[in-house]
Formats: structure tokens, sequence, C-alpha cells
């Protein structure tokens, strides 16, 4: 390993085949992520190049979507405001010609066709996108800074660079939460009858890893990794999204709740309108520095006030920093026109347990207001 870097010590996810793909820790506000080469083992350049195939004239450089494979082969696909398909779609008939698919013809996920190679020509190709729905998804991204070598136990690795979110928090709380329903391959045959993450076909989602520290003291209150997370059933992730969410720890829990709400629900808004992606094995994380909540006890204080709504507020109170990013972009495949059900199924899931999370505040936050005035 190179000397000037040291493994990121706030990751709790980024496991491959049962081993933690190590991350790094840049010197100026960024992380190294090992990059798996071919990870996406059924990528076909000829089939996805058929299938982003312009099939009319239409060379506007916003109404483009730029592919670029490994080797820097560029195709691209016409893409309608909304970032449907607004060509007819092709698939490869194994020759070099294509077939355009009949009318009667519907899309399933054993048929996918990979996006890219892997990660880093997701990352690459989405950079000379200018697509509004491409360049919405950007933003719900880390900032990607290129690759850079590194020398990990004795041999160069090839590695991502990316933003670190937790740059700069004295007390960083962070929590990978791996979406979809199922991460099985598409076109591959299913080895088991079960995820390997026991809530995750009927939650849609699992959590991978979690990291969560005191306001106050630093001193961590849950931490697991997906060796753990694999174990949880449905209470279990209750009680650690909850925990997430510095319940029963800080008064200003139920704002901490709402400003993730905030940015899943856009996350929501870009999988309801898009449709050239669909992604496995991708995970959205959390992150907020805990300290912005330090002296905030599970009490209410003789100076709060409630609001309207029956919600603790303080007017010294700061504004909640939080930050919400999809992540892990190795398994993307092309939708053709079609939503990723597979994620949105998930979401809605996670979406409704912190809206269920921010009621039951509430309620008991009504009940702390109404103890402080009947004393």
């Amino acid at each position: 390993m190179d000397q000037q870097l040291v493994p990121h010590e706030h990751q709790v996810g980024g496991w491959h085949k049962g081993e933690k793909a190590l991350l790094l820790r840049g010197k100026f506000g960024e992380i190294l992520k090992p990059l798996k080469l071919n990870a996406n083992s059924t990528y076909c350049k000829d089939r996805a190049s058929a299938i982003l195939a312009d099939s009319g004239h239409n060379h506007q450089q916003n109404n483009e979507w730029l592919y670029e494979s490994k080797k820097n082969i560029s195709d691209r696909v016409v893409l309608n405001e909304n970032g449907s398909i607004a060509k007819e779609t092709h698939i490869s008939n194994g020759s070099t010609g294509t077939t355009k698919k009949g009318s009667n013809y519907t899309n399933t996920d054993e048929d996918l066709a990979a996006a890219t190679q892997d990660e880093l020509g997701f990352y690459t190709s989405l950079q000379s996108c200018q697509v509004p729905i491409c360049n919405t998804l950007k933003k719900l991204m880390p900032q990607y800074l290129g690759t850079s070598t590194c020398h990990v136990n004795d041999k160069e690795v090839l590695h991502l660079v990316l933003k670190d979110l937790t740059c700069g928090m004295q007390y960083p709380c962070v929590s990978d939460i791996k979406m979809g329903r199922t991460s099985q391959y598409p076109g591959r045959v299913k080895k088991t009858t079960q995820s390997k993450y026991i809530v995750q076909e009927e939650l849609g989602f699992c959590l991978a890893g979690m990291k969560v520290v005191h306001p106050d003291t630093g001193d961590i209150i849950k931490h697991f990794e997906p060796d753990v997370g694999k174990k949880h059933n449905k209470q279990h992730v209750y009680e650690a999204l909850g925990t997430l969410m510095q319940m029963g720890v800080s008064q200003r829990s139920n704002e901490l709740t709402a400003a993730v709400l905030r940015y899943l629900n856009e996350i929501h808004e870009w999988f309801n309108k898009q449709r050239i992606f669909k992604l496995r094995s991708s995970s959205i994380l959390i992150t907020y520095d805990a300290k912005q909540f330090a002296g905030d006890i599970h009490t209410l204080p003789s100076n709060g006030v409630s609001t309207t709504n029956g919600v603790y507020s303080s007017s010294a109170a700061a504004e909640v920093c939080v930050t919400v990013k999809l992540i892990d972009f190795a398994h993307v495949f092309l939708a053709e026109g079609q939503p990723d059900e597979n994620y949105i199924y998930g979401l809605e899931n996670l979406i409704d347990i912190f809206n269920t999370k921010i009621s039951s505040i509430k309620n008991r936050q009504q009940q702390l207001t109404c103890e402080e005035i009947n004393k």
C-alpha cells in the first residue's frame, strides 16, 4: 500500500464475495475505491452498441446519451426529455447486423444488456452526457475525480477516485443501504432461492453496514458490517434505522429524519422519471456529522417551543446537515425504456419507514410538550 494512503476508517460496506474491498483515504478529501475490472461478465460490446445505436440523425449534444467503453469507443442513444428512449430499440442478432424488436416484444430482466463493462465505464460515460436526466443523476452521486493506480500488497491496483463524503466531519455517522429485492445478475441461473440478506426480498433493501456515534462523546452506539447486516430481520432493520436517526439520543432526531427523507424523495423522483438504467447491487449511502447534535439530549428543555405540528424546535438550532448519495455502479444494465421496479420497490419501502419514524417522533414530542405544560 502506498505509504501516504491509509484505509478509510469509516468504511462500513463494500464487501465482495465475503471479503472487504478496502477503501483508501486520500490526503485531499477523496477516497480511492479498488476497481473490479470486467465486473459485468455478461457485457457484450456489440449488443450494448446495438441497443444504444441512434436510428435517427439528431446529433445535438444535449439530446444524446454518450456511451464510452473502456476502449473509448462511443455510441449513443437519443432520449426524450424524461430520459425515455426516443428511438426504436434494437437488439443484436449475433451477427454484424441488428434485428429490430417486434411490437409484441416484452423486455425482461433476464434479457437485460450490461450498460458498461465495469464501474469505471459507467462513471466515464456519465461525465460526457448532457441529457437532463443524466445531469440530475450526477448530482445524486459522489463527485467522480478520475482514477489512480496504487500499490496494495505489492500489486498495482487501479482505483476510482471519488469525493469523500465524510471529509471534515468530527463524528461521522455512516450507513450503507443496499437497494433492490434481488441482486441476482440478469441472465444468470439463480443458484439459491433466498437472498443472503434475510429481509432483502421482503423490504426491497437491506442494511449492508452502519456506524453511529454519540453526538456528545463520539462513542460508538452501533457498528456493524455486511457479515452482521445479512442476519438482520425486519425488526432489527427498523431499530437500526431509528438508531441511525439518533432516536432516543438527540431531540433533533425528527429534523435529521426529515432531511434524509427529502433526499430520498429526490432519488425516488429520478427513478420514476428515468428509463435508461437498471441498477443491481447498488447502495444508498447516508452520512452526517453527529457533532452537530452535541448537547441536544432527548428531553424537552425549558426554553423549547412546540411548533404547530407538534415538533420541537429552537430558534438557535442550525439546519441539519446530512448527505444522501447513490453509490456502487459496477452492475448497471440498460433498461430499454422500462422502470427499475426492483430498485423502486425497496426505495418506496425505505421512504415509508422514514415517514413512520417522523410520525413516531412527532407523537412522542407532543407528549413531552403536554407533560412540560402540565408541570
